[in-house]
C-alpha cells in the first residue's frame, strides 16, 4: 500500500474545527510564503494545512490583524460566534437533597369531609 500518497485518516472538517478551536483560545495563525503555522506565545508553533488556511479565508471566520517579520497574521473573526462545535453533550446534572429540617417542618392536616 502506498502510504504517501494515500488520503489523510482525519477530514478537513475535523482538521479546521480544530484550527477554529485554538483560534478561539488566543493562537494566531501566521501565513508566510512557504507555509501557515498557528502561533501563541509561551507555547510555540503548530503547522497548520494550506487548504484550511484558504477555507478559514473564503467562509470570512480568520481576519488580517497585521504583519510581523514578513507573515501575514490573522485571528479568529470576533463577529462571529458558532454554536455547538463540540460534538460532546452537555451531562445532566442530578442534585440530592437530604436536608433533615424538612421532614421536621412537613405538618399533616386532617381533612374533615362534613
Amino acid at each position: 500500500m502506498d502510504t504517501w500518497h494515500s488520503p489523510p485518516s482525519i477530514g478537513i472538517d475535523k482538521r479546521k474545527e480544530y484550527v477554529i478551536a485554538k483560534l478561539k483560545e488566543g493562537f494566531e495563525l501566521r501565513v508566510s510564503p512557504n507555509r501557515v503555522r498557528l502561533f501563541k506565545a509561551g507555547l510555540g508553533y503548530i503547522p497548520c494545512a494550506l487548504p484550511i488556511y484558504r477555507r478559514l479565508l473564503a467562509d470570512n471566520m480568520i481576519v488580517a490583524a497585521g504583519t510581523r517579520a514578513g507573515d501575514q497574521i490573522f485571528i479568529f473573526n470576533p463577529e462571529i460566534k458558532i454554536k455547538g462545535t463540540s460534538s460532546r453533550k452537555a451531562k445532566p446534572v442530578v442534585v440530592i437533597d437530604d436536608d433533615p429540617l424538612e421532614e421536621e417542618l412537613t405538618i399533616e392536616v386532617p381533612i374533615s369531609l362534613a
